[in-house]
Protein backbone atom coordinates (compact mmCIF):
# COMPACT_ATOMS: atom_id res chain seq x y z
CA UNK A 1 0.00 0.00 0.00
CA UNK A 2 1.63 3.52 -0.85
CA UNK A 3 1.40 6.17 1.78
CA UNK A 4 1.64 9.63 1.22
CA UNK A 5 3.97 11.91 3.30
CA UNK A 6 3.23 15.37 4.47
CA UNK A 7 5.83 18.22 6.54
CA UNK A 8 4.38 19.43 9.57
CA UNK A 9 5.66 21.76 12.16
CA UNK A 10 7.05 19.85 15.06
CA UNK A 11 9.34 20.48 18.49
CA UNK A 12 12.98 19.34 19.19
CA UNK A 13 10.73 18.33 22.51
CA UNK A 14 7.74 17.84 22.06
CA UNK A 15 5.25 16.94 25.07
CA UNK A 16 3.47 13.80 24.81
CA UNK A 17 0.64 13.57 26.92
CA UNK A 18 -1.10 10.08 27.31
CA UNK A 19 -5.14 9.97 28.77
CA UNK A 20 -5.97 6.41 28.45
CA UNK A 21 -6.20 5.53 25.27
CA UNK A 22 -5.59 8.93 23.97
CA UNK A 23 -1.95 10.48 22.60
CA UNK A 24 -1.91 13.90 22.32
CA UNK A 25 1.33 15.95 21.37
CA UNK A 26 2.21 19.71 22.47
CA UNK A 27 4.85 21.17 20.20
CA UNK A 28 6.35 24.22 18.64
CA UNK A 29 7.99 24.97 14.81
CA UNK A 30 10.35 22.73 13.56
CA UNK A 31 9.81 19.46 11.19
CA UNK A 32 8.13 16.25 11.37
CA UNK A 33 7.69 13.94 8.91
CA UNK A 34 3.74 12.28 9.36
CA UNK A 35 2.27 9.54 6.96
CA UNK A 36 -1.07 10.78 5.60
CA UNK A 37 -3.51 7.63 5.82
CA UNK A 38 -4.07 9.03 9.35
CA UNK A 39 -6.58 11.53 10.51
CA UNK A 40 -5.60 14.46 12.28
CA UNK A 41 -5.99 17.81 13.38
CA UNK A 42 -3.38 20.58 14.24
CA UNK A 43 -4.56 23.87 16.52
CA UNK A 44 -2.04 26.72 16.30
CA UNK A 45 -1.62 29.77 18.78
CA UNK A 46 -0.03 31.95 15.50
CA UNK A 47 -1.09 32.18 12.28
CA UNK A 48 0.34 30.47 9.85
CA UNK A 49 0.92 27.34 11.95
CA UNK A 50 3.81 29.54 14.05
CA UNK A 51 3.36 29.40 17.82
CA UNK A 52 2.38 26.54 20.15
CA UNK A 53 0.40 24.16 18.65
CA UNK A 54 -1.54 20.83 19.45
CA UNK A 55 -1.84 17.48 17.26
CA UNK A 56 -5.10 15.39 17.83
CA UNK A 57 -5.18 12.34 16.54
CA UNK A 58 -7.92 11.03 18.74
CA UNK A 59 -11.97 11.60 19.01
CA UNK A 60 -11.46 14.53 21.85
CA UNK A 61 -14.98 14.97 24.28
CA UNK A 62 -12.99 18.08 25.68
CA UNK A 63 -10.67 20.31 23.92
CA UNK A 64 -10.06 23.17 27.04
CA UNK A 65 -9.45 20.34 29.59
CA UNK A 66 -6.05 19.09 27.68
CA UNK A 67 -4.80 22.63 26.47
CA UNK A 68 -6.94 25.34 27.82
CA UNK A 69 -4.33 27.94 26.54
CA UNK A 70 -3.71 26.93 23.07
CA UNK A 71 -7.40 26.11 22.60
CA UNK A 72 -8.63 29.58 23.66
CA UNK A 73 -6.33 31.42 21.29
CA UNK A 74 -6.49 29.79 17.93
CA UNK A 75 -4.80 31.25 14.95
CA UNK A 76 -4.45 28.42 12.31
CA UNK A 77 -5.06 24.75 12.00
CA UNK A 78 -4.30 22.17 9.72
CA UNK A 79 -6.77 19.05 9.03
CA UNK A 80 -6.74 15.81 7.65
CA UNK A 81 -9.36 13.40 6.91
CA UNK A 82 -13.31 13.94 8.05
CA UNK A 83 -13.86 15.96 10.75
CA UNK A 84 -16.65 17.78 13.19
CA UNK A 85 -15.70 20.62 15.22
CA UNK A 86 -18.16 21.27 18.06
CA UNK A 87 -18.58 24.39 20.16
CA UNK A 88 -19.71 22.51 23.41
CA UNK A 89 -17.57 19.28 24.97
CA UNK A 90 -19.10 15.85 24.16
CA UNK A 91 -19.77 16.47 20.76
CA UNK A 92 -22.73 18.85 21.36
CA UNK A 93 -24.13 21.84 19.13
CA UNK A 94 -27.43 23.62 19.21
CA UNK A 95 -27.63 24.94 15.84
CA UNK A 96 -25.67 23.43 12.23
CA UNK A 97 -24.42 26.99 12.01
CA UNK A 98 -22.11 26.42 15.06
CA UNK A 99 -20.64 23.70 13.80
CA UNK A 100 -17.64 23.30 11.90
CA UNK A 101 -17.28 20.21 9.22
CA UNK A 102 -14.16 19.21 7.14
CA UNK A 103 -13.75 16.61 4.60
CA UNK A 104 -10.06 16.74 3.02
CA UNK A 105 -8.35 14.01 1.20
CA UNK A 106 -5.06 15.49 1.68
CA UNK A 107 -3.22 18.07 4.36
CA UNK A 108 -4.57 21.13 4.49
CA UNK A 109 -3.76 24.22 6.43
CA UNK A 110 -5.97 27.61 7.12
CA UNK A 111 -5.34 31.24 8.83
CA UNK A 112 -8.95 31.00 11.18
CA UNK A 113 -9.56 32.47 14.73
CA UNK A 114 -12.02 29.73 15.93
CA UNK A 115 -12.87 31.52 18.98
CA UNK A 116 -15.89 29.66 21.16
CA UNK A 117 -16.12 26.27 18.36
CA UNK A 118 -13.64 24.56 19.88
CA UNK A 119 -15.53 22.39 22.58
CA UNK A 120 -14.75 19.08 21.39
CA UNK A 121 -13.70 17.22 18.32
CA UNK A 122 -14.28 13.97 16.12
CA UNK A 123 -13.17 12.40 12.99
CA UNK A 124 -15.50 10.05 11.34
CA UNK A 125 -15.26 6.26 11.36
CA UNK A 126 -11.81 4.94 12.21
CA UNK A 127 -8.55 6.77 12.87
CA UNK A 128 -6.69 5.07 9.69
CA UNK A 129 -9.09 5.47 6.51
CA UNK A 130 -7.44 2.26 4.73
CA UNK A 131 -8.18 0.12 7.59
CA UNK A 132 -11.48 -1.42 6.74
CA UNK A 133 -14.23 -0.11 8.98
CA UNK A 134 -17.70 0.90 8.64
CA UNK A 135 -19.55 3.34 11.41
CA UNK A 136 -22.73 3.79 12.71
CA UNK A 137 -24.70 7.41 13.58
CA UNK A 138 -27.63 7.77 15.73
CA UNK A 139 -28.64 10.80 13.65
CA UNK A 140 -28.02 12.19 10.32
CA UNK A 141 -25.42 13.12 8.67
CA UNK A 142 -22.61 11.32 10.92
CA UNK A 143 -23.73 13.31 13.88
CA UNK A 144 -25.33 12.20 17.48
CA UNK A 145 -23.67 8.75 18.62
CA UNK A 146 -21.34 6.75 16.80
CA UNK A 147 -20.23 3.24 16.62
CA UNK A 148 -17.06 2.28 14.89
CA UNK A 149 -16.98 -1.63 13.88
CA UNK A 150 -13.31 -2.63 12.89
CA UNK A 151 -14.03 -6.42 13.36
CA UNK A 152 -15.63 -8.75 11.16
CA UNK A 153 -19.44 -8.80 12.54
CA UNK A 154 -21.64 -7.48 15.43
CA UNK A 155 -24.96 -9.43 16.53
CA UNK A 156 -26.25 -6.26 17.24
CA UNK A 157 -26.63 -2.56 17.08
CA UNK A 158 -26.87 -0.71 20.74
CA UNK A 159 -28.88 2.10 18.99
CA UNK A 160 -30.83 2.21 15.25
CA UNK A 161 -28.73 4.15 12.76
CA UNK A 162 -29.83 7.17 10.54
CA UNK A 163 -26.34 7.36 8.44
CA UNK A 164 -23.03 5.93 8.23
CA UNK A 165 -19.85 5.91 6.78
CA UNK A 166 -17.64 3.01 5.47
CA UNK A 167 -13.67 3.00 4.90
CA UNK A 168 -11.28 0.82 3.29
CA UNK A 169 -13.25 0.10 -0.22
CA UNK A 170 -15.29 -2.43 2.05
CA UNK A 171 -18.48 -4.52 1.76
CA UNK A 172 -20.81 -4.98 4.39
CA UNK A 173 -24.04 -6.97 4.56
CA UNK A 174 -26.55 -5.89 7.22
CA UNK A 175 -29.88 -7.26 8.34
CA UNK A 176 -33.11 -5.67 9.90
CA UNK A 177 -32.85 -7.76 13.06
CA UNK A 178 -30.55 -8.85 15.76
CA UNK A 179 -28.24 -12.10 15.11
CA UNK A 180 -28.51 -12.12 11.09
CA UNK A 181 -32.14 -12.11 10.59
CA UNK A 182 -34.52 -10.64 8.85
CA UNK A 183 -33.94 -8.41 5.41
CA UNK A 184 -30.20 -8.49 4.15
CA UNK A 185 -28.83 -5.41 2.28
CA UNK A 186 -25.29 -5.12 0.96
CA UNK A 187 -23.40 -2.13 0.95
CA UNK A 188 -20.62 -2.25 -1.47
CA UNK A 189 -17.95 0.99 -1.48
CA UNK A 190 -15.96 1.73 -4.93
CA UNK A 191 -14.28 4.54 -2.65
CA UNK A 192 -12.25 4.40 0.03
CA UNK A 193 -14.56 6.81 1.98
CA UNK A 194 -18.19 6.32 1.31
CA UNK A 195 -20.90 8.41 3.54
CA UNK A 196 -24.68 7.45 3.26
CA UNK A 197 -27.77 9.10 4.77
CA UNK A 198 -31.62 8.90 5.42
CA UNK A 199 -31.20 5.02 5.98
CA UNK A 200 -34.42 3.77 4.70
CA UNK A 201 -34.61 0.52 6.64
CA UNK A 202 -33.66 -0.99 10.33
CA UNK A 203 -30.12 -1.98 10.99
CA UNK A 204 -30.15 -4.49 13.71
CA UNK A 205 -26.77 -6.68 12.68
CA UNK A 206 -24.14 -6.00 10.45
CA UNK A 207 -20.69 -8.10 8.65
CA UNK A 208 -18.08 -7.63 6.77
CA UNK A 209 -18.12 -8.81 2.92
CA UNK A 210 -21.27 -9.49 0.91
CA UNK A 211 -22.07 -13.02 -0.72
CA UNK A 212 -24.34 -12.46 -3.15
CA UNK A 213 -27.23 -14.02 -1.66
CA UNK A 214 -28.97 -10.29 -0.08
CA UNK A 215 -32.20 -8.95 -0.57
CA UNK A 216 -30.73 -6.09 -2.02
CA UNK A 217 -27.65 -4.67 -2.93
CA UNK A 218 -26.75 -0.94 -2.78
CA UNK A 219 -23.17 0.64 -4.50
CA UNK A 220 -21.91 3.28 -2.18
CA UNK A 221 -19.75 6.08 -4.04
CA UNK A 222 -18.06 9.13 -2.21
CA UNK A 223 -21.21 11.13 -1.80
CA UNK A 224 -20.83 14.49 -0.33
CA UNK A 225 -22.47 14.49 3.01
CA UNK A 226 -25.40 16.68 3.19
CA UNK A 227 -24.06 18.43 6.34
CA UNK A 228 -21.50 20.62 4.62
CA UNK A 229 -24.75 22.36 2.32
CA UNK A 230 -27.06 22.69 6.00
CA UNK A 231 -24.06 24.19 7.26
CA UNK A 232 -23.73 26.39 4.75
CA UNK A 233 -27.41 27.52 4.37
CA UNK A 234 -27.19 27.93 8.09
CA UNK A 235 -24.44 30.43 8.11
CA UNK A 236 -25.97 32.20 5.45
CA UNK A 237 -28.55 32.95 7.46
CA UNK A 238 -27.81 33.82 10.52
CA UNK A 239 -24.32 34.94 9.77
CA UNK A 240 -21.49 32.94 11.21
CA UNK A 241 -20.84 33.16 14.98
CA UNK A 242 -19.03 36.02 17.14
CA UNK A 243 -15.17 35.70 16.86
CA UNK A 244 -15.57 33.24 14.28
CA UNK A 245 -13.92 33.41 10.37
CA UNK A 246 -16.32 30.56 8.58
CA UNK A 247 -14.53 27.77 6.85
CA UNK A 248 -16.63 25.73 4.72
Amino acid sequence: MALMVSVIPYSKCSVIIFLGFFVIEIFNSVTKVVLAVEQELELYTEIDQGGTGLLIRNKTANLRDIAPTIVDNIQSFCIQGRWRIFPKPNFIFDDLADLLAFSTKSFKCHNSPLGNITGSARYLGGSNTELLSISFYSEENQLGSELVVEWEELHELPFQPKSLITMGESSWTVWTEKEFKGKSLCYRSVKRVTVLNNLKNPIGSVRLNCTGSENENVTLDDAKSSVMELIEKAVQARGPPANLSYIP
